[in-house]
């Protein structure tokens, strides 16, 4: 199947659906199943077809490229890694096996200490009203 206009055509053994219709919101509630108001979602209704995932369909990167030089660098796309302290101050000994991301820049292990110590003092200053209110006092 080609999409309409654009000449492209769907990856082989996915089959094209048709987006769920509009339902018109009947002017009573007698007589009417939950079928004629809720229609199936494009995902229900094509269950049995075969799903193209991202992830499944890209390779994941070789440990010691420069994609992933490390074991740490791994959840660096998503911003879950850990800077490597070492890396660009005196060397990382640990190499391939370090746990701790060779992606971040220079900087970035200080940066993120400030914004954490930022975040904890806004929690902080929240954490207390003005007239000594707290917040999390139960007082009766």
């Amino acid at each position: 199947h080609s999409c309409p206009n654009s000449g492209l055509a769907a990856p082989p053994g996915l089959e094209a659906y048709e987006p769920v219709r509009p339902v018109h919101w009947p002017s009573t509630m007698s007589g009417s199943s939950l079928e004629e108001l809720f229609p199936l979602s494009v995902a229900q209704q094509s269950a049995d077809k075969r799903v193209l995932q991202l992830a499944q369909a890209l390779p994941e990167p070789k440990l010691g490229s420069p994609e992933m030089p490390t074991v740490g660098s791994a959840g660096h796309s998503s911003g879950v890694c850990r800077p490597c302290a070492f890396l660009h101050t005196k060397g990382c000994q640990s190499g391939e096996n370090c746990s701790y991301c060779h992606l971040c820049g220079p900087g970035e292990k200080k940066r993120r200490q400030k914004g954490k110590r930022e975040w904890q003092r806004e929690q902080r200053s929240w954490a207390t009203l003005p007239g000594n209110w707290s917040l999390f006092s139960h007082s009766s």
